[in-house]
This record gives structure tokens, C-alpha cells and sequence, in this order.
């Protein structure tokens, strides 16, 4: 039989509420098989479209898998938009492969090493009241809905605009963070999402806090140039000595950008995303690197279920994994575009057996939603 090759490549963009989209990757092989894959960045669904037509172009008529797959891991260049379209592609080759000999993404990767995956609920964008009870409130939701590990992002504001309000940012930031620390009744079950806000000094501050809590990890608190490198790692050391844990790296493009932040001791928990990363190569690429230096691996994964799915299956092969992201309660579509519904049981999913990542997308939906 003569073997598959790429035929053509789709690009699927969907609005989700007012402030989330989401991209999908539709790749259609010679044989007839299709797999599916996630470049969600949001607000840059028409960019992300127009990459798409453009890689498709370059695509069409080259081998199914495994050369191609190969090939995207070597050739990620041009910026987060572009590793998202090539990072889609990717997970939507493996996801074809698998339907094709019919069995799991994670089969394919060589085997998982656990049928059932611990999650954190993010609890984020799900809270509208961005107030100590509005956290807690979601919090408890989430906790009524079988999990038992949570994050929020409470910073709103901070370091975006005037420095002189960010004293003030910061307490009702903690203010939310206890909340939900009392709400689910144990702080070291909590994570805290910083989106790089934060400038030195109340970086410190922040981490005195966090450890005097108990919080289970500290993301992201200033922003991951190579000028801030010395910063973080003094920001680990201290974090260390504190009995706190650091995560981070979500938005790393490639290899050599986590190895910076692995040389310089800057986290214990590495967050590669399968969007950006190069897809569930790239991501066991990273894994492979963090084990060299004892390091976790958590999957960011605050977006759509294909993302999810492709999470789900790298998370469930890795040796170093510590806890996948789940983006709790957003919106009913997560659900509605697969026709599945996610089951938490005391804090973990199942690894769905497949083919592929075991997903389809409601073609109807996805032109329901569409937005050009």
C-alpha cells in the first residue's frame, strides 16, 4: 500500500465568549484519514489562518508521518504564531496516525505509564466576580466537581498600567488567594498564576507570602527575558530556601529556550505547551531535558479540548509528569464540540484509549461559531 500523504491542511477558527477564541488544525491525508490539532492564541485567529494557507502550501503532497512530523520538530522559527500553526499541524499528524493503525496517540509514543491523569482546575476565567468571594465561589464549584487541586490569576491590573497602584493590586490579589486557600481548606493545594506581572521587589515579597501559605506553586511571577535571567534565579533560591515551588516557561518557543531557563535553575516545574512547543514532540523533547535535572513536567493547558486531548495523551507517557492544567467550567462548548464530557474523579481524568487522541469535532458547531 502505498503510504499517506498529506493532503490538505484546514484552519478552523471559533469564538468561544467576548475575550476567548479558539483555532483548530484540520490536516486530511491521502488515504482519507483526518487528524485534528490546536493553535489556539487568542485574538489571532485570522493571522493563525492565514499561516495555515500558507503552510499548507508547503505540506501538500509530503508524508503523512513519520518524515514530516520529524521535520516540523527541526523547523520552528518566526514567532509564537507561527510554532502555533507548525505546533497544530504536529499534534493533528499524530492524531491521523494513530486513527490510521488504530490505536492511541499514547500508544504511539511509546506506551503510557498511567491510566489515569491528576488535574488542577484552573479556575481563572470561569470567575466574573473578581472578588475574594467570587474565587471562592468558583473554587467551590470546582471542588463539588471532583477536584481537588486549583489555580487562579488574581493580579488584575498589576504591572500593566500605573506601578503607584500595585501595592494595592497586590493585596486584593492575596486577598483572593486566601479565599480560596479557605474555601478548599488546604493552601497546598492551591496554585497561583502571576502572567509575569510583577517587578523585583514585590516579586520577593510575593514569595514570602506564598511559602508562608503553603501554596503548592508559584507561576510565571516576572517576565522570562534573558535581561530578568539573574532575577529568576534569585528568585528561585529564595523560593527554595522557603520550601516553595516555581513554574513556569509556558510560552517557551523550542528547545534551546527551556534549556536557558534548565541551566539557570529557574523552576522546579517546567510548563511546556503542545500549541507552542511543537506539539507532542517538542513537549517530549522538554520532558527529556527536565529529567536530566530532576525537574517536573506540567502541561500548560488552559484552552480547547483538542489542546486537551494532545495533553491528556503526553501527559500519560511521561516518567517526570507532575499535574495537567484543566480549564474549568469556562464554557459548555468544550464539551459540546467533542460530544464527551469530562469526568474528575478525587482530582484525575482517565487516558482515553483512542484511536488517535479519541476526539472528533461537531462540524456543525465549528461553522456555528465560525468567525473569519
Amino acid at each position: 500500500m502505498k503510504d499517506a500523504t498529506i493532503k490538505c491542511i484546514t484552519c478552523h477558527n471559533i469564538a468561544i465568549d467576548e475575550k476567548t477564541d479558539w483555532t483548530f488544525i484540520e490536516v486530511t491525508c491521502s488515504d482519507g484519514i483526518t487528524g485534528w490539532g490546536e493553535s489556539s492564541v487568542n485574538g489571532a485567529g485570522p493571522v493563525l489562518a492565514a499561516m495555515t494557507a500558507q503552510q499548507a502550501s508547503k505540506f501538500t503532497g509530503a508524508p503523512a508521518f513519520p518524515n514530516t512530523v520529524q521535520w516540523l520538530s527541526g523547523a520552528r522559527n518566526g514567532g509564537l504564531l507561527q510554532h502555533a500553526v507548525l505546533s497544530g499541524i504536529e499534534q493533528a499528524l499524530w492524531d491521523a496516525q494513530g486513527q490510521r493503525l488504530g490505536v492511541s496517540a499514547q500508544d504511539l509514543l511509546g506506551g503510557a505509564v498511567r491510566d489515569r491523569i491528576p488535574v488542577y482546575a484552573n479556575i481563572n476565567r470561569r470567575t466574573r466576580n473578581r472578588v475574594p468571594e467570587g474565587f471562592a465561589e468558583s473554587a467551590r464549584v470546582a471542588l463539588a466537581a471532583g477536584h481537588s487541586h486549583f489555580k487562579l490569576a488574581p493580579f488584575d491590573g498589576l504591572g500593566l498600567g500605573d506601578h503607584n497602584g500595585d501595592e494595592a493590586r497586590m493585596a486584593a490579589g492575596i486577598a483572593c488567594v486566601r479565599a480560596v486557600c479557605d474555601e478548599v481548606g488546604d493552601p497546598g493545594k492551591v496554585m497561583v498564576d502571576c502572567h509575569w506581572r510583577f517587578e523585583e521587589a514585590l516579586a520577593f515579597r510575593l514569595i514570602h507570602t506564598a511559602a508562608e501559605l503553603g501554596l503548592f506553586w508559584l507561576e510565571c511571577p516576572v517576565p522570562e527575558t534573558p535581561s530578568n535571567f539573574p532575577l529568576l534565579g534569585r528568585l528561585k533560591d529564595e523560593a527554595s530556601r522557603r520550601g516553595l515551588r516555581l513554574a513556569g516557561v509556558e510560552r517557551c518557543l523550542d528547545l534551546a529556550d527551556i534549556r536557558a531557563h534548565v541551566d539557570g535553575r529557574h523552576y522546579d516545574v517546567l510548563m511546556p505547551d503542545v500549541k507552542y512547543i511543537g506539539g507532542l514532540s517538542g513537549a517530549r523533547s522538554v520532558a527529556e531535558l527536565a529529567a536530566t535535572s530532576q525537574l517536573h513536567i506540567s502541561p500548560h493547558n488552559p484552552t480547547g479540548p483538542v489542546c486537551h486531548a494532545a495533553s491528556v495523551a503526553i501527559s500519560s507517557v511521561l516518567t517526570n509528569f507532575l499535574v495537567l492544567e484543566i480549564q474549568f467550567d469556562e464554557t459548555p462548548i468544550f464539551d459540546a464540540l467533542t460530544g464527551q464530557t469530562m469526568v474528575v474523579t478525587n482530582g484525575a481524568i482517565p487516558v482515553p484509549q483512542g484511536p488517535g487522541f479519541g476526539l472528533s469535532l461537531d462540524r456543525n458547531l465549528l461553522a456555528e461559531l465560525a468567525v473569519s
